[in-house]
């Protein structure tokens, strides 16, 4: 049986309380203190989605976020497995998503178009079967995605202490080539990965008017799935922008509660300017469950016994269940 929410929340809390207590009498008789010597390690207890938001004297209690470009990657080659399945074998899925330079799925591209044999097509044409209908339709998607990811693929080693500048994606017609590919595609995986390229592709261009547009028109056609919840991020973050916190957080909170593994990324990017946007953000929330979600990520802001109370006053029953596997 999975842990219901509130009891990872509740255990995460309260250790959140126990540690402060801890740190007081650490500091009161000369201690080195718990982040010297303590072994306490609360992944143990909860969802390793929920440690990185446990007290710590960095931003997080794992350390800095270091998974910009590969958070995702084991999903992404699960999904694409099992759509390959039988077509392709792990390895070149691998390559081909993670490992792959553009040239070669550039060229593979190129051979479909034409027809003509290039050197890259003789090599995978003695591994895979590049005549088949799902390897086509996995080069033809990779050669537009990975056009996105010019832009949207940050350099882990580049790092400043001044702001870095968005990269801007400029080719407007591979974005209406994926948006037509969305449109057109009878497949429902690809259909839904073109989906959420689409939003992507909006997003890194800097049209954030088309990216909500096209999001807003879509989002109930779409199943609720990881690639719904990076979408939703991508619009939460264009509603930040556009300095309309109280629906930014709301959307972060729904991030969070929905996708694990952006748990980190939703809570870092989770704002509340003022009162009245928490209150605002609050008065969004169309069930009990969404604004749970949203005292959850509140209370790792602080205040986190009035979140606690806020939680089990909404969701009373869930408080008293053992946490089982």
């Amino acid at each position: 049986m999975k842990k219901t929410f509130l009891n990872k929340l509740l255990l995460g809390f309260s250790a959140v309380l126990l540690f402060v207590y801890g740190v007081i009498y650490a500091c009161s008789d000369g201690d080195w203190g718990w982040a010297f010597d303590s072994n306490f390690a609360p992944e143990t207890f909860v969802d390793k989605s929920y440690a990185p938001l446990f007290l710590s004297q960095e931003v997080f209690y794992t350390g800095f976020d270091t998974e910009h470009n590969s958070r995702f990657n084991d999903e992404i080659l699960q999904d694409w497995g099992t759509f390959l399945k039988g077509k392709m074998d792990a390895k070149s899925i691998k390559f081909f998503l993670i490992d792959s330079s553009a040239t070669e799925i550039d060229k593979l591209q190129q051979f479909y178009k034409t027809q003509k044999k290039n050197t890259v097509s003789n090599k995978w044409s003695k591994i895979i079967d590049l005549n088949d209908r799902k390897t086509s339709s996995f080069i033809t998607f990779l050669s537009l995605s990975k056009q996105i990811e010019t832009v949207s693929v940050s350099d882990e080693n580049d790092w400043s202490y001044e702001p870095v500048k968005r990269k801007i994606f400029k080719d407007l017609k591979t974005i209406k080539t994926i948006e037509n590919r969305y449109n057109t595609v009878s497949d429902t995986f690809l259909k839904n990965r073109y989906w959420f390229q689409t939003v992507k592709a909006y997003f890194y261009s800097g049209d954030n008017k088309s990216a909500v547009a096209f999001f807003q028109k879509t989002e109930n056609t779409v199943p609720k799935s990881t690639l719904y919840y990076r979408a939703l991020a991508y619009i939460a973050g264009i509603n930040y922008t556009n300095k309309n916190y109280a629906l930014s957080n709301y959307q972060y909170s729904q991030v969070f509660d929905k996708c694990p593994a952006m748990r980190v990324v939703s809570a870092y990017c989770f704002r509340p300017k003022e009162e009245k946007d928490w209150n605002e953000s609050l008065n969004l929330a169309k069930t009990n469950e969404e604004k749970v979600a949203l005292w959850a990520i509140q209370g790792f802001y602080g205040d986190e016994e009035n979140a606690i109370a806020e939680i089990y006053n909404l969701q009373p029953k869930s408080q008293g269940k053992r946490i089982k596997n």
